[in-house]
């Protein structure tokens, strides 16, 4: 027994020293966060099943900076409620989608910052985290650092499909607060940071069509079995 408590420490002490040796390197902590990120499996829960709490609980200034801790912590017990899921398949965006925006919603997906129901003809405003490195596919992250005119854009509730196409990026400043508000109906505009924190990146894209989630392409519709679990 004595032996067996010996190995179990000395393992926990590598583990942790590990750990901040991981954590020590920008780099490779992205690395990690991108691992835990794209691990996760959500569940999503139907529009009418979700009600009215996503206007009690968007609170978009409560909004940090994304740590490890947090990501561990949601990792384990997530609060979030994704009612979708985003998809920009040319960059291998897939995340799941609430229709507010709060911190926890954050750390392993995008929200709304005025919630809409995703089958409203609303001007969507969707924001997730940049995690600052161009080796990471995790949430808004590969929209820092390629050319996004022309791509398209999935939005679902799992009943129906929206496809958007980009139109613009821009770069504006984080006391540009009118600039992500200003789109029409069936438009979408999608808000992320630069990667040095200083600056938002604001994605415009209009709508090209709606569907029924059964027409939507095969391999999306497998990718998107795959990760979601569905609330029913």
């Amino acid at each position: 027994m004595r032996q067996l408590l010996s190995c179990v420490l000395s393992g926990l002490f590598i583990f942790v020293i590990a750990l901040l040796l991981v954590l020590a390197s920008p780099r490779a902590t992205t690395f990690i966060e991108t691992q835990i990120i794209e691990a996760s499996r959500p569940v999503i829960t139907r529009e009418d099943k979700a009600g009215n709490q996503a206007a009690m609980k968007n609170n978009w200034r409560s909004v940090k900076l994304l740590s490890f801790c947090k990501l561990v912590k949601e990792f384990i017990h997530p609060t979030a409620v994704y009612t979708g899921a985003i998809l920009v398949p040319s960059l291998n965006i897939d995340l799941p989608l609430a229709n507010y925006t709060d911190d926890d919603v954050y750390t392993f997906g995008a929200g709304m910052l005025v919630p809409h129901s995703i089958s409203s003809n609303s001007h969507f405003i969707i924001g997730a985290h940049n995690l600052g490195q161009q080796n990471s596919t995790a949430l808004f992250t590969p929209l820092a650092f390629n050319s996004l005119p022309g791509r398209e854009i999935i939005v679902t509730n799992f009943k129906i499909v929206k496809q958007y196409q980009i139109t613009s990026k821009q770069v504006i400043s984080p006391t540009n607060t009118r600039a992500p508000f200003q789109g029409s109906a069936n438009s979408l505009s999608l808000l992320t940071c630069t990667s040095d924190n200083q600056k938002r990146i604001l994605v415009n894209a209009r709508l090209v069509r709606s569907y029924p989630i059964h027409d939507l392409d095969d391999p999306l519709q497998k990718k998107l079995q795959h990760k979601y679990k569905i609330d029913d």
